[in-house]
């Protein structure tokens, strides 16, 4: 296979579905590795777009303490990220 060392998966499909699958399915799984009242914040927070004060009333919380959760959550997500998603 001269001259194909460069190639990807990703490079070949070039297909903004198949992108987005591929996303989703990796931030998923980066999700699942969460505890699960961290794992629910994170879905009402980016995928049912709950504002702050929502999440902190259904968790039982205060709004500051979603704040901080988050920003905690969020870090440890980017660190277990690959650098090319960073």
């Amino acid at each position: 296979m001269d001259g194909e060392e460069g190639i990807t998966l990703m490079g070949q499909m070039r297909d903004d579905r198949a992108e987005k699958a591929f996303h989703f399915y990796f931030l998923t799984e980066l999700i699942e590795r969460l505890e699960p009242k961290e794992q629910i914040l994170i879905r009402m927070r980016f995928y049912t777009d709950y504002a702050q004060t929502e999440v902190a009333a259904r968790l039982g919380v205060s709004q500051v303490q979603v704040s901080r959760m988050e920003k905690r959550i969020l870090e440890r997500l980017r660190g277990w990220s690959p650098a090319s998603y960073v």
